[in-house]
């Protein structure tokens, strides 16, 4: 894995890890960067040991609803990968512009994920099988064949930015989501 070399940036880290520490009671949350290098391992080792898109010999409704379930999740952990791969390369060279556009990147995929994950535990909750797999498939499908799927709808991003902010009242997730590089 790559780290982050850039020595203006860490010290900068190194900076919000004492104020977020100073505002917090527990210190629980003070190495930012030791977090995020840990957490992109653990998503590393993950793809190394888990990428499985093999198809269930039964067709049935249960073994689609996996296979979709799998095939979604498999390109979440490398587009989660790659993003934070460029986020690294970016910092390291100083392209703090391109470092903002992909961070806005990855937080619109959190979302993304979140709102998705919601959503499916919901139908399954309620045993809604069958929109389930339509929901899966709406994820899954090519964007030159969403003809093939019966009122296909995409998800705007903006519903998934809301969502994630519900979860959270002191977290204002469109604060962060709309900061501009002024340098």
């Amino acid at each position: 894995m790559e780290k982050i070399r850039n020595k203006k940036f860490i010290d900068f880290l190194r900076s919000q890890d004492k104020e977020i520490q100073a505002k917090r009671k527990d210190a629980t949350r003070g190495d930012v960067l030791k977090s995020f290098e840990n957490n992109i391992e653990k998503l590393e080792t993950l793809v190394e040991k888990r990428i499985n898109n093999k198809k269930d010999e039964d067709s049935g409704p249960y073994n689609n609803i996996k296979f979709l379930l799998r095939r979604y999740i498999n390109a979440t952990k490398f587009k989660f990968i790659d993003l934070t791969k460029g986020l690294i390369s970016c910092v390291n060279s100083g392209s703090y512009s391109g470092a903002l556009v992909i961070s806005r990147t990855i937080l619109e995929n959190v979302a993304m994920l979140d709102l998705k994950r919601a959503e499916f535990n919901k139908l399954l909750i309620n045993k809604k099988y069958l929109k389930l797999l339509k929901e899966l498939l709406m994820v899954n499908v090519k964007d030159y064949q969403t003809y093939k799927v019966k009122d296909y709808k995409r998800t705007h991003i903006n519903d998934a930015l809301r969502h994630y902010n519900k979860k959270d009242r002191e977290r204002d997730i469109f604060k962060i989501y709309n900061l501009k590089f002024n340098g």
